[in-house]
């Protein structure tokens, strides 16, 4: 879920749901670097799997915050 969420935050997505939507649009692609047995993630299961990496790993700071400060891209927290 890391990889899709940097992949699709670098594509424009700025939301769970256009997280989900860009990695069904460009699964094919994701299959060349990623085991995907069924289909990708559904928003609500990215939104609690990066709550809780956000939560456990640096508080408020964030994950996601850091995520797209990895691929460049300045914007506000996703919720």
């Amino acid at each position: 879920m890391i990889f899709i969420n940097i992949c699709a935050v670098r594509g424009g997505c700025e939301d769970y749901m256009g997280i989900h939507l860009w990695a069904k649009d460009n699964l094919a692609w994701l299959r060349q670097y990623l085991k995907l047995d069924k289909d990708v993630p559904s928003d609500d299961t990215l939104g609690r799997v990066f709550r809780f990496l956000d939560y456990e790993s640096s508080g408020r700071i964030g994950y996601i915050t850091w995520g797209h400060g990895l691929v460049g891209i300045n914007f506000c927290w996703i919720s």
